[in-house]
């Protein structure tokens, strides 16, 4: 029997996967200033590559996020009664 896709907790861990991404991106960000300060005396094209990486490391994050509370939800929703495939 093929299983669908509850809608709902689609957007709960669209939801959960947002707010986990501004703590995300502020500690980007702030390894993106490290680095940049640390890298003032080299090449701007090493900066750039920092830089970008630390950009494509954005997107990624909460991707990431979104894909590791499908797979493996935390346990307080498992007791809060998730829907089955959540728990």
């Amino acid at each position: 029997m093929i299983a669908f896709f509850d809608l709902a907790s689609c957007i709960d861990l669209t939801g959960w996967a947002l707010v986990h991404s501004l703590w995300q991106f502020a500690l980007l960000m702030l390894v993106a200033l490290v680095l940049q300060c640390a890298l003032q005396r080299c090449a701007a094209a090493t900066r750039y590559w920092t830089l970008l990486a630390t950009m494509c490391a954005t997107v990624v994050a909460p991707v990431a996020t979104w894909g590791l509370l499908f797979t493996n939800p935390p346990a307080a929703w498992q007791r809060l009664g998730a829907p089955s495939h959540l728990s």
